[in-house]
């Protein structure tokens, strides 16, 4: 008897031995890939030609929806093969952000836009998503008046900040041809994208090597601005973005180390010094000047100067020789001998206190009126001739310091539970305790004064013997 084909491969009957009947290539085929458990057909055909599928032969699976369901992904993405033929033809365009820390001006998002064709990058720091079709219609004023062009097309996602009705009707006004991304692909908007990671990249590297803090990461990343359009791009012939987009080479003469220790031209008087130490965070736009972060004035502030001198190397020495806070153990030239007596007991160890202190002692046998307040005498070693005299240390040597990676740290204390008066007080707590002796007897239990609580005890232990048959006498 031989089974239909559609019988055996729908469950409707049963296969006899291994006799496949008249079934065709493509059944036999669909047959084992079934029984493989939906295998690919590369598998298959590596299985039939080695002979260990009952001689069968594999050829092409047909259509099988549930490997479709089980098995399908995402469609690889090609390369564009687009070219401009001129600037603001083809204009990127992204959004990133809420930042985690908000920057020293407020903002919390970036904006960017991105020439296709020279590969210029323009930034912008939004403190709100609602900004962007304002900020778009100024970039755009600005840039057509400049270039004397207009913008054709414009590459950006469907976030709502580019899909809201003022943003629709401003594009229609203006003729701007926008091209979308699809829904959860933001491969298709690449070059925006990828953009964002080269600046936020390169500004997380500038901010380590300076050393500041996460809330410059504005003006780290519009340093990186700055500088990526004066890199070299593959895209554009090795060129730089700036010489493309101007057609002159771009300057390199003014630039400096981001963070460095920069020292502003002040003017206090003619007694007064005549530079203010600042840190420098880019070049301002629009003006001839640095744009620097002064941390000496009373209130924080940027400032904007051109009468400035930079000290470079200051952070390349840091790479080669570390700079170490004066003060610390790490200081070989701060580490000193220090005697601690407590309770008349001293102890040397080596520290490094910014100035020395000398705090009144209890003679030994004088009780005190807390047990808290222990004797406690801090003393730098003296010489013979000036032993009642108190020793300071020298001032510290600013030479190699770096106000923007070389500033002190938090001091690190030990929790109060820990000091010599806790530990010393619950000592005595437990040896009062343990004054009250217990009774060693039955005897001594009976006549002493809490002789009731002790039966009670003794009565509720045998019970407990009793229950789990601790004892078999």
């Amino acid at each position: 008897m031989v089974l239909p084909v559609e019988s055996i491969l729908t469950g409707g009957g049963t296969l006899l031995g291994t006799w496949y009947g008249d079934f065709s290539e493509s059944e036999t085929t669909r047959l084992w890939h079934l029984r493989l458990g939906h295998m690919s057909e590369r598998g298959l055909n590596l299985l039939s030609r080695r002979g260990l599928l009952c001689g069968q032969s594999t050829g092409k699976i047909d259509f099988c929806e549930h490997c479709v369901f089980g098995k399908h992904k995402r469609v690889a993405f090609s390369t564009a093969n687009d070219i401009t033929k001129g600037t603001l033809d083809y204009v990127h365009s992204d959004l990133w952000g809420p930042a985690q820390v908000v920057s020293k001006g407020g903002a919390k998002y970036l904006l960017t836009f991105i020439d296709d064709f020279s590969r210029k990058v323009w930034v912008y720091f939004l403190k709100a998503k609602s900004d962007v079709c304002t900020v778009f219609k100024k970039w755009k004023c600005m840039i057509e008046k400049q270039t004397g062009k207009q913008i054709k097309r414009l590459r950006i996602d469907n976030g709502l900040e580019f899909c809201s009705r003022e943003f629709d009707k401003f594009c229609e006004d203006e003729g701007i041809v926008r091209h979308r991304t699809v829904r959860h692909t933001p491969q298709q908007n690449g070059v925006a994208e990828r953009m964002n990671r080269t600046l936020l990249e390169r500004a997380r590297c500038m901010l380590s090597n300076a050393g500041l803090g996460k809330e410059f990461w504005a003006e780290a990343t519009s340093m990186t601005c700055y500088l990526v359009n004066r890199s070299p791009s593959t895209t554009i012939e090795c060129k730089t973005p700036e010489e493309v987009w101007s057609g002159t080479p771009a300057d390199y003469s003014d630039l400096k180390i981001f963070g460095c220790p920069a020292y502003m031209h002040v003017n206090k008087g003619k007694l007064g010094p005549r530079a203010n130490m600042c840190i420098f965070l880019g070049y301002a736009s629009g003006v001839k000047g640095y744009r620097l972060w002064c941390t000496g004035s009373k209130s924080q502030k940027f400032f904007i100067s051109r009468d400035v001198k930079f000290d470079e190397s200051a952070i390349l020495n840091a790479k080669k020789e570390p700079f170490v806070t004066p003060g610390t153990k790490e200081d070989p030239k701060s580490s000193k001998q220090v005697v601690f007596e407590i309770g008349g007991t001293s102890t040397t160890s080596m520290n490094s206190p910014t100035t020395s202190t000398s705090l009144p002692t209890t003679p030994m046998g004088q009780s005190t009126s807390s047990s808290s307040q222990l004797p406690l005498q801090v003393l730098h070693p003296t010489t013979s001739e000036e032993e009642e005299e108190v020793q300071f240390e020298p001032e510290v040597e600013t030479e190699n310091y770096c106000i923007a990676k070389d500033r002190p740290r938090r001091e690190i204390k030990k929790p109060r539970r820990y000091d010599e008066a806790n530990l010393i007080a619950y000592a005595l707590s437990v040896a009062e305790t343990m004054d009250e002796a217990e009774p060693s007897s039955y005897t001594e239990a009976i006549q002493s004064e809490n002789s009731n609580k002790w039966l009670i005890a003794m009565s509720e232990e045998m019970e407990s013997l009793h229950k789990n048959q601790t004892w078999k006498l």
